[in-house]
């Protein structure tokens, strides 16, 4: 698989006593699905569009990371056409989904096998992408159509700010 981060038992080790760079946390993750992908074992959805009940705590990038979001879309698109894009207005971090300095967010759902999922893994790994996303509530929801195509908010959970600046 050209063009994919080589697992942790290939890369070189560091000499004693040197520091070794910090790996991208999404490389491990995309290498553990990588082998299904290019075979197109695939978790269809079948779902999308589907009227559902489901009861879900998350939270809603603002604007800015939004826009940025649909563009990394757009260009996702280019590369494997048959993806269902997620709305801008669904797009949303559960608060399952998250751990350290990576978050989960569902950008697009496989309608059907992929026409070149080699191509689509090396645009992934030479795709870097770190955004900041700024957290001043958690929405409960209650989704109606799946995958958040439509939902009604609950409550509204106010945060704390976490920077000093940000603080009156």
């Amino acid at each position: 698989m050209r063009g994919l981060p080589k697992p942790p038992e290939e890369q070189a080790r560091p000499a004693a006593g040197k520091l070794q760079p910090v790996d991208n946390p999404a490389a491990g993750v995309q290498r553990q699905h990588a082998p299904a992908v290019l075979a197109n074992q695939l978790l269809l959805a079948d779902r999308w569009g589907q009227p559902c009940l489901a009861y879900n705590v998350f939270v809603r990038p603002g604007l800015v990371a939004a826009a940025a979001l649909g563009a990394l879309q757009a260009r996702a698109l280019r590369v494997q056409p048959s993806l269902l894009q997620v709305p801008k207005s669904a797009l949303h971090i559960p608060g399952s989904g998250s751990a350290g300095d990576l978050a989960h967010i569902t950008l697009f759902r496989y309608a059907g096998p992929l026409h070149d999922p080699a191509s689509l893994l090396r645009w992934l790994a030479a795709t870097q992408l770190s955004l900041h996303i700024g957290v001043s509530e958690l929405l409960v929801i209650r989704e109606q159509t799946f995958p958040s195509l439509d939902y009604q908010i609950l409550h509204r959970l106010p945060l704390a700010p976490t920077c000093p600046a940000a603080s009156p």
